[in-house]
């Protein structure tokens, strides 16, 4: 629902190649959206599986109107039974989510981590997760370190 400097300058960049992103406060909306970050993540369908297998998991634990309307939404926007019985790949294990963007023609490859506080007294807090990128290549580390400052 929210992102960083270097996220919003990475979005800046994007909308600079193809356009403005549509209007939404969530990021995984814009995953999925045709004119938001899809055309841009390489292993799209191996992405989008992993964040609905998420928000399932998610709203089976926990029912609650916003993500029914978000899971609503993006069935608009892609196949999510076909995603969601895709199988993830074999060289990747399920706590981590790679990601390989193409923005004017570099590949960035990188891996994002998810920190959330579970043992947390307070609602608002156990529900609070972090996702962490991180560069998977020296390539990938050394164009944001020259791009995003």
């Amino acid at each position: 629902m929210m992102a960083n400097q270097a996220q919003q300058q990475l979005m800046s960049l994007m909308m600079q190649e193809r356009g403005p992103f549509p209007q939404t406060a969530n990021v995984v909306e814009l995953v999925f959206h045709p004119k938001g970050y899809r055309p841009f993540l390489v292993n799209w369908e191996d992405v989008a599986s992993f964040l609905l297998r998420r928000l399932h998991r998610d709203h089976q634990a926990r029912p609650d109107p916003g993500l029914a309307s978000l899971l609503k939404r993006l069935g608009e926007l892609a196949d999510v039974e076909a995603l969601l019985h895709q199988e993830p790949p074999g060289d990747r294990s399920e706590p981590m989510l790679a990601l390989d963007i193409d923005l004017a023609g570099q590949r960035l490859r990188s891996f994002s981590t998810l920190a959330s506080f579970g043992t947390a007294l307070d609602v608002v807090m156990e529900e609070l997760r972090i996702e962490h990128y991180f560069p998977a290549d020296d390539a990938t580390r050394r164009w944001f370190r020259k791009q995003i400052q």
